[in-house]
């Protein structure tokens, strides 16, 4: 796969199969030029057709450059569109953005630490037909290394607040992973069938601007009766190094590694099980999981001196994930979704209580 800005190669395309629909790619960008030009060469070297594939790089204001090095690097392909969403707007809001522009009866939404198989599109397309799922994944492999690491299969949503299950997810793929499954909510990655977005609207930029917002959308999806799977013979590799999850005590479950992730992570797990918790799944969270991640948090503000700004910040995710209001979800207005909400003025300023 091409990893630079520079083109190694003419994409392979076929149009053999003609039946196959307009997939439009959505590659959510911030600060990330060489990674997201390597995701969208993956994207053009797909053996989809080449007339029924676009790709839109929905950058989030990039402050390195992103937007004007793609357009130069991507000038004579005319697949692809490089757009500024007009300001840092989470994952929420360019997931919007992309949404909003669009024309595929078929949108795939991906991170850009990501790269595609040559195969990937098209076996997404042909099981989210075969299944007639609103939702289609790939199985994601850790990105550094050659031994078909999972990173992710899928995952089960916890409505009771606690860490998502993702089976599989560390093990050697030596085909056991092959199958189609539904997980019931997916992330980094989703094919979304247009009409799933025609009924329950885009990504929640009000109440998940960042963090759970894949989890709400899935759940929202599944809600109003459209299936998720995941594709166990389309593949994507996403960049992160398995020896690197490995991380120190507390950093991963709590995102001490930077505070706006932190605040985000502990909020919004108490949003998605005031939204979609039933009682019992409320009063559990609120009388054991609740109480247990703030102790956690404590026993780590004792002992963890390196991350003080981000464990106050997760302290005050917490206190808002209980206090905020829940917002009415967001709804298609003249065909576009809402990229921001005036909620979050002070995220997208990059200021805030523990933001400096």
């Amino acid at each position: 796969m091409p990893d630079a800005l520079t083109e190694t190669g003419r994409p392979i395309m076929g149009d053999r199969e003609r039946d196959l629909p307009r997939v439009s790619c959505v590659v959510i960008s911030w600060n990330r030029v060489a990674s997201v030009a390597a995701c969208v060469w993956s994207l053009l070297a797909s053996d989809y057709p080449e007339d029924r594939v676009d790709v839109l790089v929905a950058d989030n204001a990039s402050t390195d450059g992103t937007v004007d090095q793609l357009r130069a690097a991507f000038r004579s392909e005319p697949r692809v569109r490089i757009a500024s969403t007009g300001g840092n707007f989470l994952t929420s809001g360019a997931v919007n953005f992309g949404l909003s522009s669009a024309a595929g009866e078929f949108v795939f939404v991906l991170a850009d630490d990501n790269r595609v198989d040559r195969e990937c599109l098209r076996r997404l397309v042909r099981g989210a037909r075969a299944w007639n799922a609103g939702i289609a994944a790939p199985k994601m492999y850790y990105g550094v290394g050659s031994d078909r690491r999972v990173f992710s299969y899928g995952a089960k949503a916890s409505r009771y607040g606690l860490p998502a299950r993702n089976p599989g997810a560390g093990q050697i793929d030596r085909g056991q992973f092959e199958r189609d499954w539904f997980p019931g909510a997916v992330h980094n990655a989703l094919l979304i069938r247009r009409d799933v977005v025609a009924t329950i609207g885009g990504f929640d930029v009000g109440n998940f601007p960042m963090h759970n917002e894949e989890a709400d959308f899935c759940e929202r999806a599944r809600q109003r009766g459209f299936r998720i799977v995941t594709i166990g013979t389309a593949v994507l590799w996403h960049n992160v190094d398995p020896n690197g999850e490995v991380i120190r005590v507390g950093t991963r479950d709590f995102s001490l590694d930077s505070p706006v992730r932190a605040y985000l992570n502990a909020r919004n797990r108490t949003m998605y099980v005031r939204i979609h918790g039933t009682f019992m799944h409320q009063v559990i969270y609120f009388a054991a999981v609740f109480p247990i991640m703030t102790a956690a948090y404590v026993v780590l503000l004792l002992l963890t001196r390196s991350y003080h700004r981000s464990l106050s910040a997760y302290a005050h995710g917490l206190w808002d994930g209980i206090n905020d209001s829940i917002l009415p979800g967001p709804a298609v207005i003249d065909g576009s979704l809402p990229v921001c909400h005036t909620r979050w003025t002070w995220l997208y300023a990059g200021r805030g209580r523990f933001l400096g």
